[in-house]
């Protein structure tokens, strides 16, 4: 049973330089990276869709917009607004969680619990850690899509352009374990480490 009732989209269209491939298709806890974030984020929200340039595995996913993928003049095709914009376009849904696909250890509770901050002006909810505002892992008000527009025409493309411009509420979070990003070859080694040290009871 779901716990809150809105969909959550995965965004799996990023470059993955620093990675050097795909992070999507990265094996994790025995399966491809975004089949695990998907069964996840399945048992904790209504809906759940990736956000990319195409289809994994058919999951249910929305395409990031044409316009933006045929302009790559003026846009960064990796940029993360791309993927807001096209699912508020595609879904409607007031609140929308916009998960990394590179943050698999965010716990159910701590993601329950942001939600339930909200109040009525709130556009957006985020966590921030000692080290980090987290920009993503966190929850878009619908009320922001002609800002997210507007943004993308202007090619305002960072994420904090429409931070400074919303109405924010933001959690702290004192563990910075769980918005651990698998950013590299490194990092995505130390994350298989953990894992297999908790499954050993170490």
């Amino acid at each position: 049973m779901t716990g809150i009732q809105t969909s959550c989209v995965i965004l799996c269209g990023g470059a993955s330089r620093r990675m050097g491939q795909d992070k999507a298709l990265l094996p994790f806890n025995g399966q491809p990276l975004v089949k695990f974030m998907f069964e996840k984020y399945s048992h904790i929200f209504q809906t759940v869709y990736l956000s990319a340039k195409n289809p994994y595995f058919n999951l249910p996913t929305i395409l990031d917009s044409k316009f933006y993928l045929k302009n790559t003049h003026k846009s960064p095709i990796h940029c993360p607004l791309i993927g807001l914009q096209s699912a508020f376009k595609a879904l409607k849904d007031e609140w929308i969680f916009f998960a990394s696909i590179d943050s698999p250890f965010l716990s159910t509770n701590t993601i329950c619990n942001l939600f339930n901050l909200k109040q009525p002006n709130n556009q957006i909810l985020y966590f921030q850690t000692q080290s980090h505002t987290h920009f993503l892992n966190a929850f878009f008000h619908i009320s922001l899509l002609d800002l997210i527009t507007n943004n993308l025409n202007h090619h305002l493309y960072a994420l904090h352009h429409l931070f400074d411009k919303a109405n924010t509420l933001k959690m702290t979070l004192d563990d910075e374990k769980e918005l651990f990003n698998l950013n590299t070859k490194q990092d995505y080694k130390n994350a298989l480490e953990s894992i297999q040290t908790q499954s050993q009871g170490v």
